[in-house]
């Protein structure tokens, strides 16, 4: 299948004489300089669990801060002078935060990979959602925008090609850090967040697209965004939603290539890596009345995080616990048998308040493995 990029010429955003070090949180230089020089996979996995902003236990493999969900490197300085970074998942599947005390230079034949491959693979890139393809022939996608049945593309900052089940998700400053999710033959794209204290120069690449599944997301913060490379968080044809991208710098080169549009602007002081104390969040508490772990890591092809005794054809329930949310809102189970379409039960509000809620779903209990994930909108 042929395919192609619109491409796009970002304009300069802003241009500051006096530029400012930028102050970033957490960036202490403990997993030392990253240098690439050849294709390189970074291992997720080997992270060992952590406080994001503290100092990484072994150089080299970051943290992984289940509370953040976010695999985070805090390096000194990254120079990719050759060759491709590539991720392994951690088994959160988490996305990735590089936290540098210096500057991150991409040179023209090196870059970033958070991207898929078009119907190859079950896995997405870190932070992102898989596909159901090639499991007992099931066709549906996972996260928020995942496809829903066969012939349907994941949707993130827009709906992928023949949803008509799926809406946007997300926000353009990407708070909370998160990737592309599942189409019906392909996962989304990962997400990266590279905050520095001094200047990111990019004329290689930096790509979080996908093919049926959504793309990534893409958020730099520095001081300067520099060179004339591709930032691409796009779809690799018509199927798949855009991905999202942003931008917070003091000054922009007009020579970045850069699909979709940025959301652009200066770094706020201090910079806001995560979402702050009052931010809306959602999750399974249990079901069947089997608690579910806080930081659930389970894989199709591995021990789920819940083994209920029941039986399939019998009723469910399902306990969500919401914090931030007004209890008005429509708050949705999204059920994805691996061997069926995926639908979405309405939850009623059991107790609580906008600021901590109990709310239930009853679901009929499909045979086989059943991905469970919860989406709240707005009223």
């Amino acid at each position: 299948m042929k395919t192609s990029l619109r491409g796009l010429a970002l304009a300069t955003l802003l241009a500051i004489p006096a530029h400012a070090a930028i102050n970033v949180p957490g960036a202490n230089g403990s997993d030392g300089a990253l240098n690439v020089t050849q294709n390189t996979i970074i291992d997720l996995s080997l992270a060992p669990n952590g406080a994001w902003d503290s100092s990484s236990p072994i150089p080299g493999r970051g943290v992984y801060d289940p509370d953040k969900w976010a695999v985070v490197y805090h390096y000194s300085s990254v120079n990719i002078s050759g060759g491709q970074v590539f991720f392994k998942n951690n088994a959160s599947r988490a996305p990735v935060v590089w936290l540098v005390s210096g500057d991150v230079k991409i040179a023209s034949n090196g870059g970033i990979e958070l991207r898929t491959e078009e119907n190859k693979g079950l896995q997405p890139g870190p932070g992102g959602f898989r596909t159901g393809h090639f499991n007992n022939g099931a066709d549906v996608g996972f996260g928020p925008g995942g496809a829903p049945q066969p012939g349907t593309s994941g949707s993130y900052a827009t709906v992928g090609g023949g949803n008509n089940a799926n809406s946007t998700y997300g926000n353009e400053r990407i708070l909370p850090l998160i990737g592309g999710s599942g189409g019906a033959t392909a996962p989304g794209a990962g997400a990266i967040l590279i905050a520095a204290t001094g200047n990111i120069i990019v004329n290689g690449t930096i790509n979080a697209f996908a093919f049926t599944g959504s793309g990534g997301a893409i958020r730099l913060i520095a001081d300067t965004l520099d060179g004339n490379g591709t930032i691409y968080a796009y779809k690799r044809s018509n199927a798949g939603g855009e991905g999202r991208i942003e931008f917070e710098t003091n000054s922009t080169a007009a020579s970045l290539q850069v699909l979709p549009v940025p959301v652009a602007g200066p770094p706020p002081n201090p910079v806001q890596l995560w979402p702050g104390s009052g931010a809306a969040s959602a999750r399974i508490v249990s079901m069947a009345g089997v608690p579910i772990s806080t930081d659930p890591k389970a894989s199709f092809n591995s021990a789920a995080d819940a083994f209920p005794d029941i039986s399939p054809g019998t009723p469910v329930e399902v306990l969500i616990e919401t914090k931030n949310v007004a209890t008005n809102s429509s708050v949705l189970l999204r059920v994805g048998p691996l061997s069926a379409n995926a639908s979405l039960v309405p939850a009623t509000l059991v107790s609580g308040s906008a600021s901590t809620a109990t709310w239930k779903a009853t679901i009929t209990a499909p045979a086989g493995t059943t991905v469970l994930q919860v989406r709240v909108e707005a009223p």
